[in-house]
């Protein structure tokens, strides 16, 4: 491999050989006592991460090289590692896969990033057919890493004993086969394109979120008398927007549907609607020309805001919609990019309850238990409820809370405001599943 085909470029890391120099920013993490569910980990000395460096930085330059040690370097500092281990099979027809990142930089997404393109780099350029990781059982943040990067539990009643502790725990061991990666890097590639046109054809059918505002609001919201929602009853309070909205740059985050955007420019603000169906957009045009709003329109994945210069924006509403992409931090990571400091970002989101339940069943009324978070239609179309239901609404994922949350606060925003709504019929009665937060960007 050429020296380019070695270093690999996500979003936010640079994946590269480990090389003789990364000692200490690896002992950093690699000698940090707190760990307890490495294998060989934590190291004692200096001097062990030191031949760890020199020995698999050596192993880079072998011509039958069985182990690829990677470090993880986001803003020009190494965060972590990551290796694919083709060692462990004679006949290198699999590989391992390992991770860690430096505590500092835990809960944000570093892992699962790292993981996924490591875990492309194995399949791509190595020739090997399946790749295993193992875990801790008690480890539920690495087990959670394998099943974001779509491995599976293959088995759950392994042991292993730490060398350097002698304790003895459970063991989790999770497997994704070449034929299964390559059906997720093709679901991955078609499913925004998918959901576009699903969205589009429920916007021609006036669909709940595709049902424009009035005449008469818009008039109303000129002379200051408004409201938008952006889960499905109550309304977001006003004291959760400026006093004085006029000029204010609004970004209408996967807002289509001609509802909040045409409101918020009534009020005088500067709106801009993103949205990944042309049709929800076609909404906003529409009742921009019936009623001389002037609202900018902009097609694409709200994960990627790239059209977008840094502190664009002194607001973003994103009503519920971020159960329609498979990674919401990136969501939460781009609004903070694009808003300017002190810039406040509303959202909407659902509870992933409702996605644990067995579909069918639960449409007739009945729960029973069959799915865990987070959860993704696109590893269940096997299920032709799933599969129905999916070609008519769209690809959808169930994000757990922390990603909703945490995802914000680890963006940089500070949760200033919170509200819950209903959200799912079935539970109603009962217990309230959506929410809204007001987040400020510190």
């Amino acid at each position: 491999m050429s020296k380019m085909e070695k270093m690999i470029k996500t979003k936010r890391l640079t994946i590269r050989p480990v090389q003789v120099g990364d000692e200490t920013e690896i002992h950093e993490y690699a000698g940090d006592k707190e760990i307890t569910m490495m294998f060989w980990l934590p190291n004692d000395t200096f001097e062990e991460t030191a031949d760890f460096v020199k020995r698999n930085a050596e192993e880079w330059n072998q011509p039958d090289q069985t182990n690829f040690e990677f470090v993880i370097i986001y803003d020009g500092k190494i965060i972590g590692g990551c290796d694919c281990d083709l060692g462990h099979s004679e006949d290198h027809s699999y590989a391992t896969l390992g991770w860690i990142i430096n505590k500092k930089y835990r809960k944000q997404g570093f892992a699962s990033e790292a993981a996924a393109a490591v875990l492309d780099f194995a399949f791509t350029k190595t020739g090997i057919n399946k790749v295993y990781a193992q875990c801790d059982c008690n480890n539920p943040a690495s087990f959670g890493v394998m099943k974001k990067i779509g491995m599976k539990l293959v088995d759950d009643k392994g042991t292993r004993t730490y060398p350097k502790t002698g304790k003895t725990s459970g063991e989790f061991t999770c497997l994704i086969t070449r034929q299964e990666w390559e059906k997720i890097m093709s679901d991955k590639k078609n499913y925004v394109k998918d959901n576009s046109l699903i969205w589009d054809k429920r916007a021609e059918n006036n669909d709940r979120w595709s049902t424009v505002v009035t005449a008469d609001e818009v008039a109303k919201a000129r002379k200051g008398d408004w409201h938008i929602i952006l889960t499905p009853e109550k309304p977001v309070p006003r004291s959760w927007f400026p006093d004085d909205m006029a000029g204010k740059k609004i970004l209408c985050l996967a807002s289509g549907g001609g509802q909040q955007g045409p409101i918020l420019a009534a009020t005088g603000a500067d709106v801009t609607v993103f949205d990944n169906s042309n049709g929800q957009l076609e909404k906003d045009k529409f009742v921009a020309q019936r009623d001389g709003l002037e609202i900018k329109t902009v097609q694409g994945n709200m994960q990627d805001l790239s059209v977008f210069e840094n502190e664009s924006f002194d607001l973003i509403v994103h009503p519920w919609s971020n159960n329609y992409i498979d990674d919401i931090l990136p969501v939460w990571r781009e609004c903070s990019r694009v808003l300017k400091k002190g810039g406040v970002l509303i959202a909407g989101f659902g509870s992933p309850l409702e996605y644990i339940f067995d579909l069918e069943k639960f449409e007739k009324g009945q729960l029973e238990l069959k799915y865990s978070i987070p959860y993704a239609d696109i590893d269940h179309l096997d299920d032709p409820k799933v599969r129905e239901i999916t070609q008519a609404e769209g690809y959808s994922w169930g994000h757990p809370i922390e990603d909703q949350i945490q995802g914000q606060i680890s963006a940089g925003f500070v949760i200033a405001g919170f509200y819950e709504d209903r959200g799912c019929w079935m539970f109603d009665k009962h217990i309230n599943t959506s929410m809204a937060t007001k987040a400020i960007k510190m």
